[in-house]
């Protein structure tokens, strides 16, 4: 071992050499510390005997009895007194805190006596307004359209919530998926081409998405397969999510005993979930769908009695069987021909025989044209909804239009040989169905391109 480890450890321990008075301290190296301990922050003085109204508020009382000035702002002098529980003891005070309650006590009659100056001012106003039960019995408020106003009726703020608008969802961007359809979505499902004073689809479609949740939640999946389909996404989560929820509340409609699985709003449903599948090439349940869709039109006595209750939707769905070639139109509407509007009669003088061709001159059937003439009608005197009066007419003007056409889609064939009136109807047919749709290919949902696609090819032949 060498001499000098050693010598370390032989060597008795040493303690560090002491510092001098001057530097002692706190160790952060300054001499002016001392050794007094710090000085605690005052605490303010803390309501331990205050009402139960101010503890479940979690403000501060001021445990004036028999009524506390923040229950007087809160109840508006609609009760007497607070509810403190056990009726607080008596404790000493000092002469500091006499002086403090003193001068309390001055400023809370300068309170209440501008507060007594301000009801005297109101109570000719008060005297004036209805009570509660002479609103109710107002004969202008119907029971259930208008909510009770919380003016007369005193609601708590924490259960009023006056952006709830819509049915509850599982979706957290429900309000965002609502917006772009609104914005985008919807201006591409039925070619209907609104302007700001004339859009049936505001007036007659839209409110019956605020309160049914399984067409709300079929809007929701309209709006996130578009968004989805413009950003490119493959995944697809937030489509799939809405999607299991829309079938869940479907089943849940269709076993429902109430009857409401063939309600208006339970077949624009299924028409919606029916053209999602369309566009996503989804066979078989795109047949599903519409086979469903069949069952409840002919439960409701066909398409033209939809039209009737909600030609909105009766065109949404007109728009599906035609785009997906998939199905047949239901029977009964062959039977009944679809009524004729009033201002199809006030139009009617405009077009007369001698500035168009005589279809029945050329060989075409009575069925087909009729058909042909409804529509030239419509092609001349309204092509757009500026030509319309009102959202009302306007949509009156599409029924038309899609009830037309589906009779000429429906029809019969004239003849089961290939005689020149058989090529005559058949060319009629395939020549209206491709100038009808050929301009809704590519732009809108669903996409009737299979259709016109056929029919281009029956055309050729």
């Amino acid at each position: 071992m060498l001499p000098s480890v050693t010598l370390m450890l032989n060597s008795p321990s040493r303690s560090p050499p002491e510092a001098p008075e001057s530097e002692k301290g706190s160790g952060l190296g300054f001499g002016n510390d001392t050794d007094e301990p710090p000085v605690a922050p005052r605490a303010h003085k803390k309501s331990k005997r205050g009402c139960r109204t101010c503890k479940q508020r979690k403000i501060k009382c001021d445990e004036n009895h028999p009524l506390c000035d923040n229950c007087r702002v809160y109840y508006q002098n609609k009760v007497a007194e607070c509810d403190y529980g056990t009726p607080p003891t008596s404790t000493p005070q000092s002469s500091t805190g006499s002086s403090r309650h003193a001068n309390q006590r001055k400023k809370r009659k300068g309170k209440d006596l501008k507060l007594e100056t301000s009801q005297a001012k109101l109570e000719p106003l008060q005297d004036s307004l209805p009570t509660t039960t002479e609103v109710i019995n107002l004969p202008f408020l119907i029971p259930g359209t208008l909510p009770q106003s919380p003016i007369f009726t005193p609601i708590s703020a924490e259960m009023m919530d006056p952006f709830h608008t819509h049915p509850s969802t599982p979706e957290p961007e429900a309000d965002e998926l609502l917006r772009h359809y609104f914005q985008s979505t919807v201006y591409q499902i039925f070619p209907f081409y609104p302007t700001p004073s004339i859009n049936p689809q505001a007036e007659f479609y839209s409110p019956l998405i605020y309160t049914d949740p399984l067409l709300y939640h079929v809007t929701l999946q309209l709006s996130a397969f578009h968004l989805e389909k413009l950003r490119g996404s493959r995944t697809k989560p937030q489509s799939k999510r809405l999607m299991t929820e829309c079938l869940r509340l479907l089943r849940e409609r269709v076993e429902s005993a109430t009857g409401c699985g063939t309600s208006d709003e339970t077949i624009a449903g299924v028409a919606g979930l029916a053209s999602i599948e369309h566009e996503r090439g989804n066979v078989r349940m795109l047949r599903l769908h519409l086979h469903g869709l069949t069952q409840i039109l002919l439960h409701r006595g066909g398409l033209h009695a939809l039209r009737t209750t909600s030609p909105m939707i009766a065109n949404l769905v007109f728009c599906i069987f035609a785009a997906a070639n998939e199905e047949p139109f239901p029977a009964s509407d062959l039977l009944t021909p679809f009524p004729t509007p009033d201002w199809y009669l006030s139009s009617l003088s405009s077009v007369s025989e001698p500035q168009g061709i005589s279809f029945e001159d050329h060989g075409v059937a009575p069925a087909y044209a009729t058909v042909l003439r409804n529509v030239r009608l419509l092609a001349k005197d309204f092509q757009q909804a500026s030509d319309c009066d009102s959202s009302e007419m306007y949509l009156s003007v599409l029924s038309f239009l899609c009830a037309n056409v589906q009779r000429i889609m429906s029809l019969p064939p004239v003849s089961r040989v290939r005689s020149r009136a058989y090529c005559v109807a058949e060319c009629v047919r395939a020549a209206l169905i491709v100038h009808v749709f050929h301009l809704w290919c590519g732009r809108f949902t669903p996409d009737p391109e299979l259709l016109v696609n056929n029919a281009r090819q029956n055309l050729k032949s």
